[in-house]
């Protein structure tokens, strides 16, 4: 069985931070933006 560093209680932490990070910055509408974009160029 595979064994992470963190236990999923520091995960859940972690990611909490990272997502309090992104939605509090510019970052998410770049990132919808790009695969906005994308999706968009593949489209045509």
């Amino acid at each position: 069985e595979f064994h992470t560093i963190l236990n999923s209680d520091e995960m859940l932490g972690l990611i909490c931070q990272l997502l309090d990070i992104i939605l509090s910055s510019e970052f998410l509408f770049f990132i919808y933006a790009v695969i906005k974009t994308l999706t968009e160029f593949w489209v045509i």
